[in-house]
């Protein structure tokens, strides 16, 4: 039996889940709160749905110039600083490793890219700068990293020659713990080692994307005097006073109307430049208005969610 939850008991869940709480544990401490028998599998669920939302929407927000009638400027581009670092983290999923690439603004403490890779290559990392480089809407001039030998390539191939590249190569075993090593590194291999690591390439980018978004969004920055990255970074304040995940689903709610009914317009312009025919538009039609998709369920059922129940 599905539940109609609250706004404030989605955030609740989500909040718990980010933090090193497992999903046995929110679930019982659900029941006990708020009466409602939900299973661990159905928060893990609840958890996905509602990161892709609160993901879709902010990617949205920081990609758009303009929103609104008044073509204001958008309050959700982050203003990043001169000096960056690049680095990347072994991350397990099931039984391998991978790598997240993370880049780093030092200013805002923000990360303009965090890429899950299944190798830390010249090209991912090149990927992962170009995505930093493209939502920061500029090239830092300096870019820091360790010995990492595919940064130097990577670096002219998204950058050019306008980043200087610093590298800090690794002295000894334990190396020298750059600002994402010894601070986001660190506390990531933590979260997942309190989940019981990742689980699949189906679900791992999602997960991955909403602890991104909980380091932004809900966690005060002690380098940043009790400020949040996106507050440092970004012109928008918290809604009513509202931080972390409340704002964000907040948010999610309000601007998620407006993204939908702009991929309904892009779907309907496509269609028409495709000349379709009276006869089709019937079938159109039931396309558009359609709210169960059987695929959707059959996708969720797919989803495997083992390692996170444990």
């Amino acid at each position: 039996m599905g539940y109609d939850l609250t706004p404030f008991q989605h955030a609740y869940i989500i909040e718990r889940f980010y933090g090193n709480t497992s999903l046995r544990r929110i679930s019982f401490d659900f029941r006990n709160n708020f009466g409602l028998p939900i299973s661990a599998a159905t928060v893990l669920r609840r958890v996905v749905e509602n990161t892709i939302t609160a993901s879709e929407v902010m990617e949205y927000l920081m990609k758009t110039e303009c929103i609104g009638s008044a073509q204001k400027k958008s309050d959700f581009i982050p203003v990043l600083g001169d000096i960056w670092e690049v680095d990347e983290t072994s991350l397990p999923i099931g039984k391998e490793r991978v790598s997240l690439i993370a880049v780093k603004d030092l200013k805002t403490c923000y990360f303009p890219a965090a890429n899950l890779e299944k190798a830390s290559t010249i090209e991912t990392t090149a990927r992962a700068l170009i995505c930093a480089r493209d939502l920061a809407r500029k090239c830092p001039v300096e870019l820091r990293g360790d010995g990492n030998p595919a940064y130097e390539k990577a670096v002219r191939l998204a950058f050019g020659r306008k980043t200087k590249l610093t590298i800090n190569k690794k002295i000894g075993p334990m190396g020298q713990d750059q600002s994402i090593e010894g601070t986001f590194g660190a506390s990531i291999k933590s979260w997942i080692k309190s989940k019981r690591s990742l689980h699949s390439w189906l679900i791992s980018p999602i997960i991955v994307k909403g602890y991104i978004l909980d380091y932004h969004f809900a966690r005060p920055c002690e380098a940043l005097c009790g400020q949040t990255p996106a507050e440092a970074a970004m012109a928008w304040n918290p809604l009513d006073g509202k931080r972390g995940w409340p704002a964000l689903l907040q948010l999610a709610e309000y601007y998620g109307k407006t993204i939908v009914t702009s991929k309904k317009q892009n779907k309907i312009s496509k269609r028409i430049q495709r000349q379709i025919t009276l006869d089709e538009l019937p079938l159109i039609d039931n396309n558009w208005t359609r709210k169960d998709d059987p695929s959707t369920g059959n996708r969720n059922k797919q989803l495997r969610l083992g390692s996170f129940l444990t």
